[in-house]
């Protein structure tokens, strides 16, 4: 008996994965887009506050986004 693995794709799971890392490159783009419009420094609190989330959702985006890529690579 031949002894070979065959690894199957399931299409469904790669088609959600695709989704999910296009939707996270429009998210990051999103907030670095309005991270670009505000400026670094932000003029009153309300804009200073806008920043530190930006901030803090494109962190986690881009960490999300590693860690697709990193468990399905290709």
């Amino acid at each position: 008996m031949n002894d070979t693995n065959i690894v199957y794709k399931d299409p469904l799971h790669t088609q959600q994965t695709e989704k999910r890392i296009e939707h996270l490159t429009s998210e990051i783009a999103l907030y670095q887009s309005r991270l670009n419009g505000l400026g670094l420094d932000g003029d009153c609190a309300y804009e200073r506050a806008l920043i530190k989330v930006y901030s803090d959702l494109l962190v986690r985006r881009n960490h999300e986004l590693r860690e697709i890529r990193t468990t399905n690579p290709g």
